[in-house]
């Protein structure tokens, strides 16, 4: 984005997914203290509707429509929300907030679509990581066990092989001592 294009949003907030409920993860500076627990369903408001339809809510002027979930003191006046996708998937969406009413122009959706898109695939990347770096812990947790196990039997097998044949031939041995001397008092 360019500094002019950012210099008009007053408000942006990234919404991820959290089922069943939609949970803001990002907004600025003057709303943080008011929205950052602040949950909304995911079919309430303009919010639950652009994820719901994944599709992209344009609202000209927050005050004439009643899908908003307004914060009272907000000085925001327009919005759009983008819906977060990567394929089939839903991640969430972008929702950006003008002062003035109109304020999501052609030229700021575009903009903001491109922003979208890159965060949807940034955002799937993320959990990807998170996902692979999960995996690979369990698959080390589970090989740890295994050559433990491996270890361990090994272990007890070298006892049974030592132990098995050095106590016959000590049994032997003591045989052979007994016949030995059995034979010397004979």
């Amino acid at each position: 984005m360019d500094r002019v294009a950012l210099d008009h949003v007053a408000h942006l907030v990234v919404v991820v997914v959290a089922q069943p409920h939609v949970h803001r993860v990002g907004v600025a500076e003057q709303v943080v203290e008011v929205a950052e627990d602040f949950l909304i369903g995911a079919d309430q408001g303009v919010v639950g509707a652009a994820f719901g339809e994944q599709k992209t809510v344009v609202v000209p002027d927050i005050g004439q429509d009643g899908r908003v979930i307004f914060l009272a003191g907000s000085p925001m006046r327009s919005c759009a929300v983008l819906p977060l996708t990567v394929g089939e998937q839903r991640l969430g969406v972008l929702e950006l907030a003008w002062s003035q009413t109109d304020g999501a122009t052609p030229e700021r959706l575009t903009l903001s679509t491109a922003f979208a898109d890159h965060a949807s695939l940034a955002i799937y990347n993320a959990r990807q990581h998170d996902e692979l770096v999960r995996r690979e812990a369990e698959r080390t947790a589970l090989l740890r066990q295994v050559l433990t196990a491996q270890e361990v039997e090994r272990k007890r097998v070298s006892l049974d092989l030592h132990d098995g044949p050095l106590q016959s031939l000590g049994v032997g041995l003591i045989h052979a001592d007994a016949l030995r001397k059995r034979g010397e008092t004979t």
